[in-house]
């Protein structure tokens, strides 16, 4: 072992950022210095093709320099996600359904999310065999981007990839990458995809709120995002904040039809006359 120096700022700072580290998730935390995965179903030219192509279809930073600043596929890890799903079985309980309540990520004592829940029979045997299915579409995927590339996906310029998933005849498979990269953009982190939220916090989505949920105040201090410039709302906007009707109608009970439907007419009406 080589003596390790550690000067008296550096000590203090490092102290700080403990302490730092202690107010996030310990999920987050965990992510943000975990290694990269090794993969289960992918080897490592598989793997390159398959990380290319969703670049393609999602792209990042890394592939378009107009997608500056904004993550793609290749930063969410989509990969892993995908290759997580197609050896969801490698582990028990399967990685089918993240559990639950809630994560840790905004104020649980634990991530509940990273313990999967078991499967019925019935469901793992249906689960089985679609991605058995998926395994082979992935193998027979990967070698016709390859043959179409002359031999190496990886390996063409951009342009030249585009146009091969562009075509036709790799339509299909085209679907399935981006169907699943969506799925490893958006989805919650523990299924492999979404690495250090960067999916969510690109669309400025807040993830999973639960155990604290939205506070009053968080919901008053809302703002819906207005309409972009000549695109007319099928409604207007102040719609929305007419809670007065709404009221009215709560306060009838629905089994007492004939008020409930003496409330609920005229909203139904205002309705039909802004749409």
């Amino acid at each position: 072992m080589e003596p390790v120096t550690l000067s008296r700022t550096r000590f203090v700072g490092s102290v700080g950022l403990l302490f730092l580290l202690q107010r996030f998730p310990h999920s987050l935390v965990e992510a943000a210095f975990a290694q990269p995965q090794p993969l289960r179903f992918f080897d490592e030219h598989s793997a390159a093709v398959v990380t290319e192509a969703t670049a393609r279809l999602i792209p990042g930073p890394e592939d378009d320099p107009d997608e500056a600043g904004h993550p793609g596929a290749r930063e969410a890890g989509v990969v892993h996600y995908i290759d997580l799903l197609l050896t969801a079985f490698d582990e028990n309980p399967p990685r089918i359904f993240a559990g639950g309540a809630w994560s840790d990520r905004h104020g649980g004592a634990e991530n509940e999310m990273a313990r999967f829940v078991p499967l019925a029979p019935w469901e793992e045997r249906a689960w089985r065999r679609k991605l058995s299915r998926l395994r082979r579409r992935y193998r027979a995927g990967i070698v016709a981007l390859d043959r179409a590339a002359g031999g190496d996906f990886t390996a063409v310029p951009p342009d030249r990839q585009d146009a091969i998933l562009a075509s036709k005849r790799h339509a299909a498979f085209r679907r399935l990458l981006f169907e699943h990269g969506i799925e490893g953009m958006y989805a919650v982190p523990e299924y492999g995809g979404n690495r250090g939220l960067v999916g969510w916090t690109e669309i400025g989505y807040a993830g999973d709120v639960a155990p604290a949920g939205w506070p009053d105040e968080a919901m008053a201090a809302a703002v819906a995002d207005p309409a972009p410039p000549g695109v007319e709302l099928p409604f207007p906007a102040q719609v929305s904040d007419e809670r007065k009707p709404v009221r009215e109608l709560q306060s009838h009970s629905i089994g007492d039809l004939q008020s409930f439907l003496a409330a609920a007419m005229p909203l139904l009406a205002r309705g039909r006359q802004r749409a």
